[in-house]
């Protein structure tokens, strides 16, 4: 049984675990609305309802225009029928018809700044529904590569799990134990490879005798520096 090429295929697949556990996190936090596409619907929500609210002012002037033409046509023709002939009355009727034109004009002002604001927030509408359709799209394509990525990491997890397992039942119950103990001190990394006479991890050079009794691959030997268990690739 070579131990060392076990624990060190063994630490490979748990760092592997480790990378693909915490980029299925990363995915999975990024499945969902993003705040640039709810930033992009309430820019457009908004623009939307400013666009309403001219609508309606204007739909309503123009109602208060109508029905206040119809009342100046209806006192130009009293005052022009003759009926009246009391200066009183006759004067009031004047009075009241230029109050009435006063106001024609006031609402005729306010429906051309209401329409004059239709035009400009159709545009900001167009433009804010452009974006957030570019947006959108855009999200979609990015989920659809988030959701196929994420399957792909938990099938390539439950692979690697089961590998781990298995190779784990493998090993005697010592080995491991030595491993999690150097895992844990040395920061995830119990196995150093051993590369041009030296430590992969710590770069110190070894001596000849460690490297050879390494490379016998019969028991555990360790780095002379940093205490990890060494192993020689073939």
């Amino acid at each position: 049984m070579d131990l060392p090429r076990m624990l060190y295929t063994l630490q490979k697949i748990e760092l592997d675990l480790m990378a693909k556990a915490r980029r299925l996190q990363e995915v999975q936090s990024s499945l969902g609305e993003t705040e640039e596409l709810r930033a992009a619907r309430t820019a457009l929500e908004q623009s939307e309802a400013k666009l309403r609210h001219w609508q309606t002012q204007q739909r309503d002037l123009e109602l208060k225009i109508r029905s206040l033409e119809q009342r100046i046509s209806t006192s130009e023709r009293e005052l022009m029928s003759g009926r009246i002939r009391n200066p009183k009355e006759l004067k009031g009727m004047e009075d009241n018809l230029q109050a009435l034109r006063h106001q024609q004009q006031r609402l005729e002002d306010e429906l051309l700044e209401a329409m004059v604001s239709v035009d400009e927030w159709k545009a900001r509408r167009d433009e804010a529904q452009a974006t957030y359709q570019d947006t959108e799209a855009r999200w979609r394509q990015d989920q659809a590569e988030l959701s196929a990525e994420r399957d792909q990491l938990q099938q390539e997890i439950a692979h690697l799990s089961a590998e781990r397992e298995q190779l784990r039942g493998r090993l005697p119950a010592d080995a491991l134990a030595e491993y999690e103990r150097l895992r844990q001190r040395r920061g995830g990394y119990a196995v150093s490879e051993i590369q041009g006479g030296a430590c992969q991890i710590c770069g110190v050079t070894l001596p000849l005798s460690l490297v050879q009794a390494a490379r016998q691959g019969d028991g555990l030997v360790y780095c002379s520096s940093c205490g990890r268990i060494l192993y020689v690739q073939d």
